[in-house]
């Protein structure tokens, strides 16, 4: 390692901003005009600031000044110059693809002894850096490396990496999102796959009955006296029986981040004439018994009351026996 930093320091010990270095090979093409006479207006003062930031030691505010003088100013020279700044920063995949960029963007008038420079420096920092490449179950998901994002899948090339670990995380509307640390060494090429998974709708549904009733949920028996579990949202059937009872049935919608409670009390079975069953209600403290069609149709609706409800908070609605389908 010792080695790798000496290579790196003698590689890129050169006079800050190289484009302003004179040539000594008498092939090489004129000198290019410094940085300080190219640039003007916005693009001169915000290359100025990012030098007093660098030279100060103020790395991620010289890459920002920087960026901001290569925005306005498209100089592919100011590329070197974040690279050099990423250096400093210890962030060696940032440095490789800034130092591959500038030599793209400055090839027609980069001279070969900058050109060396700029592959020879990427040689050094090869053990410092990984290639990952990204294998996501959804296109369109968005990937963040270290909580920032890298791209939208399919991704166009693998990601470039400093050696140790690094999070990485894919998502998608409608998907679960997913992530996985990995452990990558310096040098090395991997691939890792990452899964996005349907999203999953719940809510909590919790039924109340008495001690010796039975709960049967979408018609699969689940607790005896009360059931209080994460369900999916949507129509649900409850059904609440007990010996002796009239049971209750009823369909109960449960909503995402919704608590939906459900307190029944279940009545004891009459018997009326035929063996028709007859149920008792209080109406107004009055004993009401319903005998005819009609009457049980309005008098055994269940006493349904429920108030608005947000996420993590408690709906209940108080409920009777009534007729079971």
């Amino acid at each position: 390692m010792n080695r790798i930093w000496g290579v790196i320091a003698t590689i890129l010990c050169v006079t800050f901003f190289p484009a302003t270095v004179a040539r000594a090979d008498p092939a090489s093409p004129p000198v290019e005009t410094p940085l300080a006479e190219t640039l003007s207006g916005p693009a001169r003062d915000a290359y100025f600031s990012a030098g007093l930031l660098f030279h100060n030691g103020d790395f991620a505010g010289a890459i920002a000044k920087f960026q901001q003088a290569y925005d306005l100013s498209k100089e592919p020279r100011l590329l070197f110059d974040m690279a050099l700044a990423e250096k400093n920063r210890h962030s060696y995949a940032r440095m490789q693809k800034l130092l591959e960029r500038y030599e793209g963007e400055a090839s027609a008038t980069m001279s070969a002894k900058e050109k060396a420079i700029v592959d020879r420096a990427v040689a050094a920092i090869h053990n410092l850096v990984a290639t990952v490449r990204l294998d996501v179950s959804e296109a369109g998901a968005t990937v963040s490396i270290d909580g920032e994002p890298a791209g939208t899948t399919p991704l166009a090339e693998p990601l470039l990496v400093d050696l140790g670990k690094h999070m990485l995380s894919a998502q998608k509307t409608g998907f679960e999102s997913t992530s996985k640390t990995i452990d990558v060494q310096g040098g090395a090429a991997v691939t890792v796959e990452l899964v996005l998974a349907p999203e999953k709708h719940w809510g909590q549904l919790r039924v109340v009955g008495g001690a010796e009733s039975t709960i049967v949920i979408d018609e699969k028996t689940i607790a005896k006296g009360q059931f209080d579990r994460q369900v999916s949202t949507g129509t649900h059937n409850v059904r609440v029986t007990a010996v002796g009872k009239l049971p209750y049935e009823s369909n109960v919608d449960v909503r995402d981040h919704e608590i939906r409670t459900l307190e029944v009390t279940l009545r004891p079975g009459n018997t009326g004439h035929g063996g028709r069953p007859m149920w008792p209600w209080i109406v107004g403290g009055t004993v009401l018994v319903a005998g005819g069609a009609a009457a049980a149709y309005f008098l055994l609706q269940p006493h349904d009351t429920t108030s608005p409800i947000g996420p993590g908070s408690l709906g209940r609605i108080t409920l009777s026996s009534s007729p079971g389908r």
